[in-house]
């Protein structure tokens, strides 16, 4: 089995090169589920570059910084439950159309 070449560079073209091919792949799925050519009209999981930013993406709340911090801090599953309770008290602005009752 050939050795792998497991550079710093490498492995930055190797994320890059994943990325620009998502991408690419976005442009062609978007436009097609707008014409209906899908049953959902929308693609369901947006471009993330980490937990902390898929999340904010999710709830559509500014939350990732203070995510990455609370996971620098904490277990994902403690950090999960602190930025429920900041995002539960009010901290952060909800998404448009949506109401805290």
């Amino acid at each position: 089995m050939a050795e792998l070449d497991i550079t710093h560079e490498n492995f930055r073209k190797y994320g890059e090169a994943l990325r620009n091919n998502l991408i690419e792949q976005y442009n062609v799925v978007i436009p097609l589920k707008e014409l209906g050519k899908d049953s959902s009209l929308t693609v369901e999981s947006l471009l993330a570059v980490d937990l902390a930013d898929r999340v904010a993406k999710l709830l559509d709340i500014p939350v990732a910084e203070r995510l990455r911090l609370l996971l620098d801090e904490h277990k994902t599953e403690q950090a999960a439950l602190l930025m429920a309770g900041e995002v539960a008290s009010g901290k952060y602005p909800l998404p448009e159309g949506q109401s805290k009752s």
